[in-house]
């Protein structure tokens, strides 16, 4: 019976093991954002990224004087983060979209938070929508 019992920890541990992998390693980057419902007539938000992945963004719904309806799971959304400045090319952005596939929260005291899995992305120049991300 102990080794049955053995054979089911090792077996949940490994289990345990696979959900905690990710297929990219994230980076903790508290960026401003512009997100924009894609498939929907909602005004763009400025919103905090989290942390980004290769195939991934971890977007915090800020409520600072905005809006706060989030999207919902399957929604297309984009987003817009302003690149670090670089004195041989003209300002830029980097813009993503992608689905919403995972929404936490709200819990009391915490802002909710969006995960969206990347479809596509661009890099952009700057445009006067995502200056304000700027200043």
């Amino acid at each position: 019976m102990n080794s049955s019992t053995s054979k089911l920890n090792d077996n949940y541990r490994e289990l345990i093991k696979q959900m905690e992998q990710r297929s990219h390693e994230r980076m903790q980057v508290p960026l401003e954002c512009r997100v924009t419902a894609i498939d929907k007539r909602q005004p763009d938000s400025v919103r905090v990224v989290e942390n980004i992945s290769r195939s991934g963004i971890l977007i915090r719904w800020t409520s600072a004087g905005q809006c706060t309806a989030l999207p919902a799971l399957g929604d297309m959304i984009g987003v817009e983060m302003v690149l670090p400045v670089n004195h041989s090319f003209d300002p830029r952005t980097w813009y993503c979209s992608g689905e919403v596939v995972r929404i936490t929260g709200p819990e009391p005291g915490a802002e909710p938070t969006v995960a969206v899995k990347i479809n596509s992305t661009k890099i952009r120049k700057l445009h006067v929508s995502a200056n304000r991300l700027v200043n």
